[in-house]
């Protein structure tokens, strides 16, 4: 019942994110990096295969689920030639002073190469074996709906949250919870009549920033305007 992928969160949305990120320290972590490229392809491969097996099962995505994962796959396929693999690994070689200007060439050619005949066609790949399973799913009420699908859905909140609770302990617990944030703005807003006023006046201009500094600052000022309610909050 495990699903890798999906429209946001899925690991083909997530593995070009966390490669962008990748630092560059040394030359091993340059040739770790275009090794991680070189192997997106088998890896597709092999989640290609789980979710034929998925649907082989029964347990396949829903359609539209499906078509959410294919719409991102383009997105990130639209620009292979401007692709930010190719302007972020730019960006991150200039900035390595261990590196003289012939090898930050070559590393730049090795990605770009990489990049054509390993990570685009891997994405073309999904996008192929997910239109062909797409309309294979036999469940669009999510997973409880499946067989064995709440016990499922037991599992991964242990194993994600740590808490072995009941679910339904876990539930009473968060509608507690909001019950108490509710009453808690209900005091706020009493005690403070012009705190939405106050804070609407502190977004309802923003300035663009091009660096993550000014970003920082400006919500530093911004806060500064906010009401305390620190106190009365405890």
């Amino acid at each position: 019942m495990y699903e890798p992928l999906s429209p946001t969160l899925g690991i083909q949305a997530q593995l070009p994110i966390l490669l962008a990120e990748y630092s560059f320290r040394n030359k091993t972590d340059i040739e770790d990096y275009l090794a991680l490229i070189e192997n997106i392809y088998p890896y597709f491969q092999q989640i290609i295969a789980y979710e034929n097996d998925k649907s082989n099962a029964g347990l396949f995505m829903n359609s539209h689920t499906a078509d959410g994962i294919i719409s991102q796959c383009k997105d990130f396929l639209s620009d292979k030639e401007n692709h930010y693999l190719i302007t972020t690994f730019q960006e991150r070689l200039d900035n390595c002073s261990f590196l003289n200007e012939k090898q930050k060439e070559n590393y730049a050619k090795e990605n770009e190469t990489l990049l054509q005949k390993f990570c685009y066609p891997a994405y073309e790949l999904l996008i192929t074996k997910l239109n062909e399973l797409q309309y294979t799913g036999t469940n669009d009420q999510g997973l409880s709906h499946f067989p064995n699908g709440k016990n499922y859905y037991q599992h991964l909140v242990k194993s994600t949250t740590g808490i072995y609770d009941p679910i339904e302990l876990i539930e009473d617990r968060l509608y507690d919870q909001l019950y108490k944030d509710y009453m808690q703005i209900q005091r706020l807003s009493t005690a403070f009549p012009k705190i939405s006023e106050d804070a609407q006046s502190c977004t309802s201009s923003f300035s663009v920033f091009t660096n993550p500094e000014s970003i920082l600052t400006d919500l530093q000022t911004q806060m500064e305007k906010l009401p305390d309610v620190r106190k009365l909050a405890q």
